[in-house]
C-alpha cells in the first residue's frame, strides 16, 4: 500500500481522553477530523515492530481511503484530530508524498 503523506501525530494520555492501550503495530485505521463535521478515513502505515504509545508524538506515513478528496482538503502544516469513537490525539500534515 503506497502512502499518501507524512504526518506528525500526538496521542493523548488516558487521563486526557486518549487510548487506554497502545496502538498495535503494522496498520492502524482511524478518521482524520479537520473540523467538527468533516473527516477522512485513513490508515497509518507502520513497521511491524512499531507500537504507538499514548502521550507520545510520532512521525508516520498515512494512506487515505479517498486520497484525492482528502489531500485536496488537508494542506501541508494544517492541523487535524484523530477520531476513534472519540478524539484520541492530534497532529499536522508534514508533507504529501
Amino acid at each position: 500500500m503506497k502512502s499518501d503523506a507524512v504526518v506528525s501525530v500526538k496521542f493523548y494520555s488516558k487521563e486526557n481522553g486518549g487510548r487506554i492501550t497502545p496502538v498495535p503495530a503494522h496498520q492502524y485505521q482511524c478518521v482524520f477530523l479537520t473540523s467538527e463535521t468533516k473527516g477522512y478515513d485513513c490508515r497509518f502505515i507502520m513497521s511491524e515492530e512499531k507500537i504507538l504509545y499514548p502521550e507520545n508524538t510520532y512521525e508516520l506515513e498515512v494512506k487515505f481511503m479517498d486520497s484525492r478528496t482528502a489531500l485536496a482538503a488537508i494542506k501541508p502544516l494544517s492541523g487535524f484530530r484523530i477520531w476513534e469513537g472519540k478524539v484520541i490525539g492530534e497532529g499536522k500534515l508534514i508533507k504529501v508524498l
